[in-house]
């Protein structure tokens, strides 16, 4: 599907990654995404960042959306059978027209919109 610029302009964009545990390469991707495209949600299957770090990518006042994988804290990888399951969950709960645009390492690439 070709965006023009005015319907990219209408369009609620969303980013979403996989997790934000530490500031580092990824993260870096995440923040310069932030700064050009401006997005009005962000899905994290789960965020353990401190806050010092989400300063430094300039989220720390921005709400993350995050699945039930939170729970788990910095543990989150003990449920690595549960990370597709928790990328469909966001998948669920995505408007239904926006702009998607994911930063992924691992299982957020697979993400959808759900129309």
């Amino acid at each position: 599907m070709i965006v023009t610029h005015r319907e990219h302009n209408q369009l609620e964009k969303v980013l979403v990654c996989d997790w934000l545990d530490q500031y580092g390469g990824a993260e870096r991707v995440i923040k310069n995404i932030c700064e050009i495209l401006k997005p009005d949600k962000i899905y994290a299957m789960v965020n353990v960042m401190k806050r010092d770090d989400l300063e430094l990518m300039g989220l720390a006042n921005t709400k993350i959306e995050q699945t039930f994988l939170k729970c788990l804290g910095k543990r989150f990888r003990y449920a690595l059978p549960l990370f597709p399951l928790a990328v469909r969950s966001i998948s669920k709960r995505l408007p239904c027209n926006c702009l998607i645009v994911s930063s992924s390492r691992y299982v957020a690439i697979v993400i959808s919109n759900p129309i």
